[in-house]
């Protein structure tokens, strides 16, 4: 019964170590941390939309990442604190494009979307691409409605 049980254990850990490793390349890489410290924030009046309320209230928020220079600004909603959350999070998104590049969240997405659009089009091609039995030949130039009806039609007397 022991031998049986640690069988399981072990056998459980190496699922869960192949489900990791072949999971592991798919795992979107974590955000990067924001240290407030390097962080200067403003909060701008509104505009657009929105009416006397936008116009008159500082809501809009500007971040200023200071060792990159990146630039945040946000006027999602009507709400102070969260634009400053989305601000946040959008500023995450620019640094994690800037620090990872090709593995960043935003380009692997961009590359799965783009495989999905080149797998679709291959598909599509090997479904429709080599048909020709539709096509009407015509031996010289359509005149009237009832030359192209007829063609249409399969009689190709004219």
């Amino acid at each position: 019964m022991y031998i049986l049980q640690n069988y399981n254990r072990l056998s459980s850990t190496i699922l869960f170590i192949r489900n990791a490793i072949r999971t592991h390349s798919s795992r979107p890489l974590p955000l990067p941390k924001i240290i407030e410290s390097e962080l200067e924030e403003k909060f701008i009046r509104g505009t657009g939309p929105g009416g006397q309320k936008i116009n008159k209230t500082s809501i809009c928020v500007q971040l200023r990442h200071i060792p990159t220079g990146i630039t945040v600004k946000c006027q999602d909603s009507r709400y102070r604190e969260l634009n400053r959350h989305v601000a946040r999070k959008n500023l995450q998104k620019k640094l994690d494009v800037l620090e990872n590049g090709d593995n960043s969240r935003a380009a692997r997405k961009f590359a799965k979307v783009r495989e999905k659009k080149k797998n679709r089009e291959k598909k599509a091609k090997k479904k429709y691409g080599h048909k020709n039995d539709d096509r009407v030949e015509c031996s010289g130039p359509v005149d009237t409605k009832s030359q192209l009806v007829m063609l249409a039609e399969g009689n190709t007397a004219t």
